[in-house]
């Protein structure tokens, strides 16, 4: 009888911008989102509501390529 009671949950999380060009994500920027999770007979359903985060600028890009080299290199 339990599963025929829906679950939901709605919390805000982070996620990356999806259209990252390095290979090591530096150039990857993260947002906050609102999170809808339904779960019902099985089936688990999230819809995540935000808008894009925006792209890093160069300055930042080559920021994160140093830090990555100082913790590859150490």
């Amino acid at each position: 009888m339990g599963n025929l009671i829906p679950h939901w949950a709605i919390l805000r999380t982070e996620v990356p911008r999806i259209d990252s060009q390095c290979h090591h994500f530096t150039d990857e920027s993260w947002g906050e989102v609102s999170r809808i999770e339904i779960q019902w007979l099985g089936l688990h359903v999230a819809f995540e509501i935000a808008r894009t985060p925006p792209k890093l600028t160069e300055a930042e890009t080559a920021a994160n390529r140093a830090r990555l080299r100082s913790f590859t290199e150490a």
